[in-house]
């Protein structure tokens, strides 16, 4: 997805969305939401998850049309649709035809404990995160069926590719239109961001309401903020002591070690292993090498966007957090 993409989503609720309003997705829950449906730009990176699915959809939305020749593509296949109301949207990963018959396809791809919440094939056993997505899919589209082949990772078989069917139900489409309306008048149109749930979610709303500094000159602490710097110190203090004993103990256990991989004792066990060496490659290197000029990588070097760092300081240390 580029920037125009995201652009367009802006201030829609989509499949992934809806599923972090009903409070089932893995991915964050309301406060997530918002921050992604109100941003000004999309959001730099994407997590190994995110660029296994982006790699692999082809594939399997192609394995699943290995197995339905029958059935052609549509000219919805990728297309950001809108629900009359306005605001539910979704872009499919694939629309197939065959005759009077529509399907939507959701390609997914999954490791790690997430597959365990995949049942027999042919089913709708899926997570549910997933039967929000596809429900709010099919409510939009108004097409009734959503096959979701899944490239599953299985510890004991290897690559696996499934099938499971979704078929459209009418209650869930109406209790998930519900919690996307409340959603809309309550946090979206007043632009009023709903509780963070943790540390990392408020620093990042802090961000996005202060990003620049705007009055430069220092000022002088009120009482209460004066305690809450103090117990800061004391916990920062408190954390590096417990830092520096974690290392004297890790070191004391690799001296027992020595030359040994692992170690088991009650309670714990420990293992002092190989590690071999980060590959690294210099792109620009390269290029040069292949009669890039100057201009050519500068083009396309990218800089990433500002922050604001936070320094605070205790008598006798300096450190940014």
């Amino acid at each position: 997805m580029n920037n125009d993409q995201w652009q367009a989503r802006r201030g829609l609720i989509t499949g992934s969305r809806i599923a972090k309003l009903a409070g089932v997705s893995r991915f964050g829950g309301p406060f997530a939401c918002f921050m992604e449906m109100t941003a000004e730009q999309m959001p730099e990176g994407e997590t190994e998850a995110q660029r296994r699915g982006k790699l692999l959809e082809p594939v399997v939305i192609e394995w699943w049309h290995s197995n339905n020749r029958s059935w052609l593509p549509s000219l919805l296949t990728g297309k950001l649709l809108k629900h009359e109301n306005g605001w539910a949207a979704c872009t499919p990963d694939a629309v197939f035809l065959k005759e009077e018959l529509t399907r939507v396809i959701e390609a997914k791809t999954a490791s790690g404990p997430v597959v365990d919440q995949f049942g027999a094939e042919g089913t709708d056993e899926i997570p549910f995160e997933y039967i929000c997505q596809t429900q709010w899919e099919m409510g939009v589209t108004g097409i009734e069926r959503c096959d979701v082949p899944v490239l599953l990772s299985d510890r004991f078989a290897g690559f696996v590719f499934r099938n499971y069917v979704v078929r459209f139900d009418q209650d869930l489409w109406g209790r998930l239109l519900e919690i996307g309306e409340r959603f809309m008048v309550d946090h979206v149109r007043p632009n009023r961001p709903p509780p963070p749930d943790n540390p990392d979610e408020q620093a990042e709303l802090l961000a996005r309401q202060f990003p620049k500094v705007q009055r430069p000159q220092p000022v002088e602490a009120d009482a209460q903020l004066s305690l809450k710097g103090q117990e800061l110190s004391k916990v920062r203090a408190e954390l590096a002591a417990l830092e520096e004993r974690k290392k004297a103990l890790s070191n004391e256990i690799k001296d027992w070690l020595g030359d040994r991989k692992a170690v088991v004792a009650d309670g714990w066990k420990a293992s002092w292993y190989d590690v071999k060496g980060r590959a690294k490659t210099d792109w620009e290197t390269i290029a040069r090498s292949l009669g890039a000029s100057d201009e050519m990588i500068q083009q396309h070097t990218g800089v990433g966007s500002g922050t604001r760092a936070f320094k605070f300081t205790s008598i006798g240390d300096s450190q940014d957090e």
